[in-house]
């Protein structure tokens, strides 16, 4: 596919041209920004419905992990293409801190590797199912003062008031409480290559970089094993394990066969081995039993495109800016 050569094709910021090697993108982070990455209809919970009142909008609230979405119409729409679209948006707006945000067609297509055509209409799909989207928390009461500071929905907030798709420029403009909650988020790294893999390789690929910056500050043997039940919990469009055991019990073929596929289109991202119930290192997914597959580890052994002195000056970043706090406190 042909390189962006004009970067006034890329308004806000040229995320694609500016990036060194093994330099991966920044973005405003936290647990729930993070469970907006794996909503999906198939996993979120209908609770209730909001018929049309004269002027008045169908609306359907559902509820995903810790996260209440209220969506216009009466179904709600959110896979792996718009969770895609609303990272690039939530990349521009760390490196602009502009709220009114563009992707241009070229620039998605570039991003994606998909072609014209398939990206003009997964970019329209996308405005449309961000449109109206408005998202509070279920478990307000439990946060602490400390989460209440860098965790966005602290309030409902609907996060992009304006949206829309025309002749090859998606545009969008993030409200203003939602944005003053970004900037207060933490910066984390978002692997680019993400955004040319799709459904499980999309979501293993983003848990494995989250949870690798949530554990930083911890020993290198924590920092890079997980637990292959949490991962699992974040592949969304895989079945449940307890629905695959309340239907043929077919563990192998509906979610382990798919999870080894979605590592295989890793192989250019991480080099890896398992660990059992036992603690027996095992090379093969295939090795692991059945019965504590959940409770098995698989562990990084090389992280071929996660740049360790970005990852390092990105933490040193948050550490200096928690120490200026302290001092002003």
């Amino acid at each position: 596919m042909n390189k962006i050569k004009d970067s006034s094709l890329i308004p806000n910021a040229p995320f694609i041209e500016n990036v060194k090697h093994k330099d991966q993108s920044i973005r405003p982070s936290s647990a729930s920004l993070f469970d907006l990455d794996s909503l999906t209809k198939k996993k979120a919970k209908p609770v209730s419905n909001i018929p049309k009142k004269g002027n008045l909008k169908a609306s359907s609230k559902y509820k995903y992990r810790d996260l209440l979405i209220t969506v216009q119409g009466t179904s709600l729409e959110f896979d792996t293409t718009t969770s895609k679209v609303n990272n690039m948006i939530l990349i521009k707006y760390w490196q602009s801190h502009d709220p009114k945000i563009c992707i241009t067609l070229p620039e998605y297509m570039q991003l994606t590797d998909t072609k014209k055509s398939s990206a003009s209409m997964q970019l329209a799909k996308a405005a449309n199912n961000l449109s109206g989207l408005t998202i509070s928390r279920s478990n307000l009461s439990q946060l602490s003062q400390q989460q209440r500071k860098y965790e966005p929905f602290v309030e409902a907030i609907t996060l992009y008031p304006t949206i829309s798709y025309y002749r090859g420029k998606f545009t969008v403009r993030i409200n203003d409480d939602f944005a003053a909650a970004l900037d207060r988020a933490r910066p984390m790294l978002f692997p680019l290559s993400a955004y040319k893999l799709n459904d499980t390789a999309y979501n293993l690929l983003d848990a494995l970089y989250y949870y690798k910056q949530v554990n930083y500050h911890n020993s290198l043997s924590r920092q890079n094993k997980f637990k292959l039940g949490t991962l699992l919990e974040r592949c969304s469009n895989l079945p449940s394990w307890e629905s695959v055991k309340n239907g043929n019990r077919n563990y192998y073929a509906r979610i382990v066969k798919p999870l080894k596929k979605a590592l295989e289109e890793l192989k250019n991202e991480i080099e890896y081995v398992f660990i059992d119930n036992e603690e027996k290192v095992q090379q093969g997914i295939d090795n692991l039993p059945l019965d504590s597959f959940r409770e098995s580890y698989i562990v990084i052994t090389k992280w071929k495109k996660l740049g360790a002195e970005q990852l390092k000056a990105l933490k040193t970043r948050k550490d200096k800016g928690k120490k200026r706090k302290k001092k002003t406190s």
